[in-house]
């Protein structure tokens, strides 16, 4: 850090409420050494910096428990449980925030597929609650972290066929519905071949739902967001799934083949990511960085356009669930993160750090 604005992304904590959902038990010990050496440059001042959680930050629930009345009521009820025994769990990470939002660092928490319960009113006061800072509060965002002229960062389910929410702003947690992630329907033990087939057909009630949503949400975050509805909506039809989509995509997988136009290595995400930005620049907007979590693959990549560089950034995981390659490349004690550097003139500059809790220092993630 050099006294001017940074910008941090981190991605996919899975911070868990026991012990088998536990990825990495070390991972708040390393986040909070990592908001004390942040919280702590240049003597503590620290305005201007922003650090954003890309999301699947926590392991909520998926879908709501079996019960009578609301789905969603007992979805939320049960979800602010976990979340009180998340924090139990791991009280170094509420008093890491604090000490960032006191220190004048901005936060932002963005949603993940795993994390989706979080904008809902008893989870983000179960969560306001432990961290106590009063005014200065982090920002909770259900889909989308957009700073003009610097980053457009979203998690990256949504253009992952089985875990994209088909009302990614109003997620249905309801076990019986279509709008129910294929991965998080599986994952809760629920039928799955049926549901496929009936989601895949994307008619019906599904189909009015979605047509519905469009109309009715998306216009409105567009507007809090900061982008223009058209680019939102078209970003949004990224996550339509269809079982040719999904074909192609296992067949490119077990064949190694990158999809053609798609940015090198960003994976099943690299078609996503292109269209993103011609979404973007469609609507006047230059963004140079183009920030995603998800995939658990620390990457840095640029790729050209017309007016200058534009980078595909990943942030990787802080949970130690990645390719035995990626581990033996990382080690056991340093965690991949995105630095974004903003002068006051120019265009923003990306890097790819780990954080080392054990030295206490960042370091180029290819040293």
């Amino acid at each position: 850090m050099n006294g001017r604005p940074d910008i941090v992304i981190i991605g996919d904590l899975h911070l868990a409420a026991t012990a088998d959902r536990l990825p990495d038990e070390t991972a708040d010990a390393a986040f909070s050494s990592f908001a004390s050496w942040l919280a702590g440059a240049d003597g503590g001042t620290s305005s201007g910096r922003r650090v954003i959680l890309l999301g699947d930050t926590f392991d909520l629930p998926l879908v709501a428990p079996a019960g009578a009345g609301d789905p969603r009521a007992r979805w939320e009820a049960l979800s602010a449980s976990v979340m009180d025994r998340i924090l139990d769990a791991h009280p170094g990470f509420p008093d890491a925030l604090r000490a960032l939002l006191t220190a004048g660092v901005a936060v932002d928490l963005v949603t993940g597929n795993h994390d989706a319960a979080l904008p809902t009113p008893a989870v983000r006061e179960r969560l306001l609650a432990r961290i106590g800072v009063g005014a200065a509060e982090p920002s909770i965002e259900p889909w989308i972290r957009y700073l003009p002229g610097v980053v457009y960062a979203e998690h990256g389910h949504q253009y992952h066929d089985l875990n994209a929410f088909p009302l990614a702003l109003r997620p249905d947690p309801d076990p019986s519905s279509d709008a129910v992630p294929l991965a998080a329907r599986r994952e809760a033990g629920l039928p799955f071949a049926r549901a496929a087939v009936r989601r895949l057909a994307g008619r019906g009630r599904f189909q009015g739902a979605r047509a519905a949503y469009r109309r009715d949400v998306l216009p409105a975050y567009a507007g809090q967001v900061g982008l223009p509805a058209a680019a939102l909506t078209a970003i949004d039809r990224l996550s339509d799934v269809s079982g040719l989509r999904i074909a192609q995509r296992l067949a490119r997988q077990a064949l190694g083949i990158a999809p053609a136009g798609a940015v090198e290595g960003a994976g099943y995400l690299g078609p996503a990511v292109r269209h993103i930005d011609q979404a973007l620049r469609a609507a006047g907007i230059d963004v140079p960085v183009l920030a995603f979590g998800h995939t658990h693959r620390p990457a840095l990549t640029p790729f050209d356009r017309e007016d200058g560089r534009t980078w595909y950034a990943n942030a990787g995981s802080w949970a130690r669930v990645r390719p035995e390659a990626l581990r033996q490349r990382l080690g056991p004690t340093r965690r991949p993160f995105i630095q974004i550097s903003v002068e006051p003139e120019g265009r923003p500059v990306p890097f790819l750090l780990a954080w080392d809790a054990v030295a206490g220092t960042a370091a180029p993630f290819l040293d």
